[in-house]
């Protein structure tokens, strides 16, 4: 259930209101430095806290945070919110915008005496006016989970933590990409168990769509059509046709394999047959030989586990009816001439935009591994999951796991496994 469809009661105290609405305002106005005006028994100004958006201090906004309801003993009233609007006119410098923010229902006479006097207030130059009632408050914590976590940990999902946790994963298959190269130039190397290369032909028949991607399984030739053509595809396809050999390096997660799928698509539908070497550890890796009007793409993922020497005699024998493309995962001190560099980040968004793009069909796609998102009464809704994934994930695989659910699998999972571990005591 989506955290703005529950019933969630104010803070008990006025003092934990006021700490809340200033962790809120910090994450809504962007302003990491918006501050609580002075300290409790201090002229204040009739504000509470104050801040500016996006932190830019060109402009000031100030909030008002006053407990009513239940909690509080009464409800709010215009003549209190005068009173508090003649004391915020002394605040220094003018503020731009004032907000009354209260714990008590939301009162369509107070905002629409608030939206009269904003009018007549910015014509003359003055600060407007906006009350918030206690479900505009929770409304825009919604958007704010590291608030409710911090607020309210029983209604929180904990994304933030399962986001940190994967960014920390791609950082140890790099390092381990290190240790393992490190390894091989230092040691003597054993017989190769390898055998000779393999290349394999790849086609291009059918389109699973977006449930492998959601799901976290490995990407192949029949997933590039789901994805959003990444930005990169124009680039590489220009070298490939200057130069022959082409190099995509990024981050382990970034996007490379379904990057290389869509050129390899691309180049197959203008008439090249496309080869996938099988082994990147083989023994005597070479290019086949070319057949009379037959024009190739040799395609090597994991190439970074190829001797240089060898990845460079194979970029060598590269040609206009024998393209070569590449990919590489970072690794630190090492670099590529000429490679181009997958945007991680800029992946999500052209991933993200395209499937925006066509909202009906992503929300087919998403619902079969996460029936929760949808139209109905309690269901989250897909833009929202959208924007949460596209705001919280620095990697492709990381926007899928949070597109598709995938936190939720993986309690569902935990649970499954402590249940079993309970019953095996």
């Amino acid at each position: 259930m989506q955290f703005r469809a529950k019933q969630i009661a104010p803070p008990k105290e006025w003092g934990t209101f006021e700490d809340l609405c200033h962790a809120l305002f910090k994450q809504v106005w962007e302003d990491p430095l918006a501050q609580k005006n002075g300290r409790r028994g201090q002229a204040q100004c009739g504000v509470d806290i104050f801040g500016s958006l996006n932190g830019g201090s060109e402009s000031y906004w100030g909030v008002q945070c006053k407990g009513k309801d239940s909690n509080y003993g009464s409800k709010a009233e215009w003549s209190e919110v005068l009173t508090e609007i003649a004391k915020a006119e002394k605040f220094s410098p003018k503020l731009d915008k004032w907000i009354f923010a209260t714990t008590a229902p939301a009162d369509a006479t107070l905002q629409k005496a608030a939206r009269e006097i904003s009018v007549e207030r910015k014509a003359k130059g003055l600060f407007s006016i906006d009350v918030l009632g206690w479900e505009e408050i929770q409304a825009l914590m919604s958007g704010t989970p590291e608030v409710i976590t911090e607020f309210y940990p029983e209604h929180a999902d904990h994304l933030p933590q399962v986001i940190e946790t994967l960014r920390a994963l791609p950082s140890f298959a790099t390092k381990l990409a290190s240790l393992v190269e490190r390894i091989d130039t230092k040691l003597l190397e054993p017989p190769n168990p390898h055998g000779f290369a393999t290349w394999e032909l790849v086609t291009f028949d059918g389109d699973r769509g977006l449930g492998p991607a959601l799901m976290g399984y490995s990407l192949g030739p029949s997933d590039a059509t789901a994805c959003p053509r990444l930005t990169e595809v124009t680039p590489i396809l220009t070298q490939l046709k200057i130069a022959y050999s082409a190099r995509l390096i990024g981050e382990p997660g970034a996007g490379k394999s379904i990057c290389s799928y869509q050129i390899a698509k691309e180049l197959a539908a203008d008439g090249f047959e496309v080869l996938r070497l099988l082994d990147p550890q083989a023994d005597n890796i070479a290019l086949e030989a070319a057949l009379p009007g037959k024009r190739r793409l040799y395609l090597i993922d994991d190439a970074h586990l190829l001797k240089p020497h060898i990845l460079n005699r194979i970029e060598d024998q590269a040609g206009p009816d024998r393209l070569v493309l590449s990919t590489h995962n970072t690794v630190e001190r090492v670099s590529h001439r000429g490679a181009i560099t997958l945007d991680a980040k800029r992946a999500v968004k052209t991933i993200a935009a395209g499937l925006r793009a066509d909202l009906p069909k992503t929300l087919d796609a998403v619902r079969l591994a996460d029936d929760d998102v949808g139209e109905r009464m309690m269901n989250a809704d897909l833009a929202e999951r959208l924007d949460n994934a596209e705001n919280s994930a620095d990697r492709p695989w990381q926007f899928c796991f949070v597109l598709g659910g995938g936190w939720r699998r993986s309690k569902q999972a935990a649970d499954s496994a402590r249940a079993a571990s309970g019953a095996l005591d």
